[in-house]
């Protein structure tokens, strides 16, 4: 069988240069993998993407048989050197330092998140989704559309800009809160946000609490009349 790896989060963070995961594991050229799957408007700041393979028949196959690609048209000139210039800058002392620097802060996050839970009683443990190791992108589990949402919310009127996944984008129970992380964060941002997710789970679990509790008043109440 043949393997297809998605490296949408992967490039521009793993591996040499940000060369993505399967270099990073030393894979890129293993005889199983057909071609891995870049993705440039991520940490490459542009646009499109490619799919990168190990030989020329490969490449002639796609060109032959891949649909999408034979009723595509060639990205434009602009954007080849743009994605130049990305690639150059991957190499750069500077996006090396902004790699380790990430990966850094990505450890600091999971190790806060581990000491929280250390010290909170069974109602306050959070239930994260695990992630690529070392990667930037963390996921808090919330199910339900209306309390996902309201996390978002609470989060964001507390200045930090998270994005809310909701079903049908995910299967409906399995709604959760994506976390970005970037190299121009700070340990002292981390730790803030971190506390104020606490506050904000615990907002939203009240206000489903009374919800709830209204709700079951105003039936009694009805059953009564």
């Amino acid at each position: 069988a043949a393997l297809v790896v998605d490296e949408a989060h992967a490039v521009g963070l793993l591996g040499r240069d940000g060369a993505g995961l399967a270099q990073s594991l030393g894979l890129e050229r293993h005889h199983q993998l057909f071609a891995r799957v870049a993705t440039y408007g991520k940490a490459f700041g542009a646009s499109g993407a490619a799919i990168l393979v190990r030989s020329d028949a490969s490449i002639d196959y796609l060109l032959n048989y891949a649909r999408p690609i034979v009723f595509s048209t060639a990205i434009s000139p602009s954007a080849v050197a743009i994605l130049h210039s990305s690639y150059l800058f991957m190499q750069s002392t500077e996006a090396r330092a902004n790699r380790a620097r990430l990966e850094i802060l990505s450890e600091f996050f999971d190790d806060t998140v581990k000491q929280v839970a250390r010290i909170s009683n069974e109602q306050q443990q959070l239930q994260w989704i695990p992630s690529m190791a070392r990667g930037p992108i963390k996921s808090l589990l919330v199910p339900g559309n209306d309390r996902c949402v309201q996390v978002a919310n609470v989060l964001r009127d507390a200045k930090f800009y998270v994005y809310p996944v909701r079903s049908p984008t995910v299967e409906s129970g399995l709604e959760r809160i994506r976390i970005v992380l970037h190299a121009y964060n700070t340990a002292n941002q981390v730790s803030a946000f971190i506390h104020e997710l606490q506050k904000a789970m615990a907002h939203t679990a009240r206000l489903r609490s009374d919800a709830v509790c209204a709700a079951t008043q105003a039936q009694r109440v009805s059953s009564k009349l």
